[in-house]
């Protein structure tokens, strides 16, 4: 999040902006993402598969009142057959869909927008799961579930020009508003016309001139504690679980060319859960270790010498991971997004799509998967390098 602010405190020279929130114009955003992983073992072989969709699209229908409706949509299917023969199978089929209408109030001068607002949200949740046996008998399970609540929100938004800007939105069903679904985006505005403006050529920014080397990475501490107490006393712990672990993620690149990096990510965690059962004789305790490191060579492209610049990215990567069994992972991913230069040593990234797939075994050839990753989105995750110059 500081990096977001960071990045929205910084302005383009714009020349003159127009209104995005005069009457008439409008805010679009949206996504699309869908996965699918197939897995072996000894006698049991699956598919899992998943694919997501919303779209966001408001107009101001007044001077900074937006109104506006997001449609959700998510589905999913899981396939399971186990057995000699594979004749025991079982299927999930899940489906979720929600619609949002609501109408914001904006207020804010030049780049910058504040806005609150509310509205309902309805929501429809259906899942289906069926077994067959091998005595061919079917049993079923379905559920529906109707939703309907108010919901405010609340955020900002930043428009580095004409037709782009970021927003940062939470939305709550409770009032006073609870801050608890913090997220960020990008949003394209529509209507309107453009003044004619030529796009001013400028150098190659500092950030990706060649020789220079970039620098990012990031790294995760996690402390989890579950207990189970079956009487009012805290003191009466019957089980507890613990997880700790810590992940680090460093990845460093060189410009062989200016806007073109070539680089190498190495990931590592180590995690330790332990389960057991407090004060009962004779219970063992259960500690499970996992370690897990890899290998990610990589290849990017910045594509034009602007402050805020399209990229496109190739990475491949292999994983060992070892949790009393060894697992290799091999993933090729390519992956596109926007850039933006902050001064003259920082680069903020937002990936908006990416397509990519891979597989993965046990050395001793009990489970073998295959996986696929596709999605574009206008709500990504930001990412932040630091430029030796």
């Amino acid at each position: 999040m500081r990096a977001i602010t960071t990045f929205v405190s910084l302005t383009l020279s714009l020349g003159t902006l127009l209104a995005q929130t005069e009457k008439g114009r409008g805010l679009w955003s949206g996504g699309i993402g869908g996965q699918l992983t197939t897995t072996e073992k000894y006698l049991e072989r699956g598919r899992d598969a998943s694919v997501q969709v919303f779209i966001n699209k408001g107009c101001f229908v007044r001077q900074s009142v937006l109104l506006g409706m997001e449609v959700a949509a998510s589905g999913s299917t899981l396939h399971n057959e186990v057995g000699i023969g594979y004749d025991t199978k079982n299927e999930k089929l899940a489906f979720t869909s929600t619609v949002s209408p609501y109408i914001r109030r904006y207020w804010g001068r030049q780049n910058w927008r504040v806005y609150l607002g509310g509205g309902l949200l309805f929501g429809y949740d259906r899942a289906k799961t069926q077994s067959l046996s091998t005595a061919n008998r079917v049993t079923q399970q379905r559920e529906h579930r109707l939703r309907l609540s108010p919901e405010v929100q609340a955020g900002f938004v930043y428009f580095v020009n004409d037709r782009w800007g970021v927003e940062a939105t939470t939305r709550s069903t409770a009032f006073p508003l609870t801050i608890s679904n913090l997220g960020v985006g990008v949003v394209m505005v529509t209507g309107g016309r453009l003044p004619a403006r030529p796009l001013k050529v400028l150098p190659t920014q500092n950030q990706v001139l060649a020789t220079n080397w970039i620098l990012a990475g990031g790294f995760v501490l996690n402390d989890n504690l579950r207990q189970l107490i079956p009487s009012e006393s805290k003191a009466e712990v019957f089980r507890q679980e613990v997880s700790r672990g810590v992940s680090v993620s460093p990845s460093i690149g060189y410009l062989i060319a200016d806007r073109l990096i070539i680089g190498v990510a190495a990931p590592f965690s180590y995690n330790i859960l332990t389960d057991a059962y407090v004060n009962t004789p004779g219970q063992a305790q259960v500690r499970v270790e996992r370690r897990t490191a890899g290998v990610q060579p990589f290849v990017k492209k910045y594509f034009t010498t602007q402050k805020l610049t399209p990229y496109a990215g190739l990475q491949a990567s292999w994983q060992w991971q070892e949790d009393g069994t060894t697992t290799d992972t091999y993933g090729l991913t390519f992956s596109a997004g926007l850039a933006y230069m902050i001064g003259t040593r920082f680069i903020l990234e937002g990936e908006l799509g990416r397509i990519g797939g891979g597989w993965s075994k046990t050395r001793d050839g009990e489970i073998r998967q295959h996986f696929g990753d596709i999605r574009a989105t206008l709500r990504p995750g930001f990412s932040l390098s630091y430029a030796f110059l």
